[in-house]
């Protein structure tokens, strides 16, 4: 689509970029930085159209535009585009010294200038070890060994030699970071929709605890283990004695900080997901999520979904007061407006617990159609609550029918999957007229919050 990268490049440049352009353009006697000039002079536009006709402009006479014209312009675009990346380009060489000698090192591994050679990678190997650029690191390795190829001397050999060593630890440092990370995305997204690890490639639970074992002084073990952990999300004691261990590995094995709050934060979250799934106690899981708010908040990590399990807990402990402190104290950092759904569920629970009925409506009526699944059912069982205390069986039932379908669609979400599941037939007998008492069907649930609802419809 003619124009919509130049536009999309345009919008990107700041105030150093669009300075360096403009300067390259008053320069130049190609009458292509002239029309480039004039193009930027004009930014910001609403849309690439509006940019397209700013370009059309320069180009045509007597208001006709013609072929070969079309041919020029497009011509002209490919060129601003070109200019604008080749400044982007240079900044990010000017600024960042591990790109820009990695390609000189490129640019001299061929050539003979072997004084050269050695500098810029001796720079880009040290900067890419300060970083902890493994990849970078191990392109560099295959320089080195490239460069003493090329020199037949026994010292030369034995540099190899220990050049190919370290190669082999970058291989296998680079093996157990790839197939982590990939096991950490699938293991993560299957506890949202079970069948998402239907075409991934997973090891045995023997090989599983084989890579733990083998990494089990470094970062690997945690995402291992936190991986298998989420991957058994539906045996609780074998999760528990997982997640469990993925906590003694984050204090054991992790030394620098920042890695250190990133995985005590994603092992705590997934503790705080699964105790909520599973229903342990509520007052320790509490503490856990206040534990949690209180480390992240200490790294200035402000994640609204940890903030809507402790409100969320508290309003079911009846600490209403309590949460709506909270919420005003925290709204700015956590939920940036109004129209956020879990706050929106936290305050239609408050609402619920207060009789404030009007308020309940108006909330859940923003809640129905949202994109959040867990959101979205979770309000629609306390929506139906609502109408059964009201008496309204005909329309709970109505209710309760579109759940239905709702439910069937999503039935590879196993996040409280089972207990969205009893509730809606607890609540559709109960609508059709058979007398089930809430002790009946409590001890078939785990989450608190389904308890909750079944324990306010007697």
């Amino acid at each position: 689509m003619k124009g919509k990268r130049l536009y999309h490049l345009i919008e990107t440049l700041d105030a150093s970029e669009g300075k360096t352009i403009i300067n390259i353009c008053k320069q130049s006697n190609d009458k292509r930085h002239r029309y480039l000039h004039d193009v930027l002079s004009k930014r910001p536009y609403e849309d690439f159209e509006k940019l397209n006709t700013k370009i059309e402009n320069c180009f045509i006479k007597n208001g006709k535009l013609s072929p070969t014209l079309d041919k020029s312009i497009r011509r002209f675009i490919d060129f601003a585009c070109k200019e604008i990346e080749y400044v982007k380009v240079n900044k990010r060489l000017q600024l960042d010294e591990l790109p820009k000698n990695m390609i000189l090192v490129q640019e001299f591994l061929g050539s003979s200038n072997g004084y050269l050679l050695d500098y810029y990678l001796d720079k880009a190997f040290a900067e890419s070890k300060k970083r902890d650029d493994i990849i970078s690191q191990s392109i560099c390795l295959d320089n080195f060994i490239t460069s003493f190829a090329k020199v037949q001397t026994d010292k030369a050999t034995q540099q190899i030699k220990k050049l190919a060593e370290q190669k082999v630890n970058f291989i296998r440092e680079l093996y157990h970071r790839n197939q982590s990370e990939y096991y950490n995305i699938v293991s993560n997204m299957y506890i949202d929709d079970s069948s998402f690890i239907e075409n991934a490639i997973l090891p045995s639970l023997e090989n599983f605890q084989d890579l733990i074992e083998e990494t089990k002084d470094s970062i690997y073990s945690i995402v291992y283990e936190l991986s298998l952990a989420r991957l058994h999300f539906s045996d609780e004691e074998f999760f528990k004695q997982h997640i469990e261990n993925c906590e003694r590995r984050v204090s054991s094995v992790l030394s620098k900080s920042d890695e250190k709050q990133k995985w005590t934060r994603r092992v705590l979250f997934t503790k705080i997901s699964a105790g909520f799934h599973f229903g342990w106690p509520i007052a320790p899981l509490t503490a856990t999520v206040k534990k949690t708010l209180e480390h992240n908040e200490s790294y200035k990590y402000y994640d609204d979904a940890t903030l809507f399990y402790y409100l969320f807990l508290l309003v079911l402990q009846g600490k209403s007061d309590q949460v709506n402190k909270l919420i005003n104290g925290s709204k700015l950092k956590y939920f940036k407006n109004d129209n956020n759904e879990m706050l929106i569920l936290i305050r239609s629970l408050v609402a619920y617990t207060e009789e404030d009925y009007k308020t309940l409506k108006q909330n859940l009526n923003n809640l129905t159609s949202g994109d959040n699944f867990y959101i979205n059912i979770w309000s629609r069982l306390l929506e139906i609550l609502y109408w059964l205390k009201k008496r309204d069986e005909d329309f709970a039932l109505n209710l309760i029918g579109r759940t239905e379908r709702y439910l069937n669609i999503n039935k590879n979400k196993v996040f409280t999957g089972n207990d969205n599941a009893l509730v809606l037939a607890h609540f559709k007998k109960l609508a059709m007229g058979t007398k089930i008492k809430s002790s009946e069907i409590i001890p078939n649930l785990k989450c608190d919050y389904h308890k909750y609802l079944v324990s306010n419809i007697d």
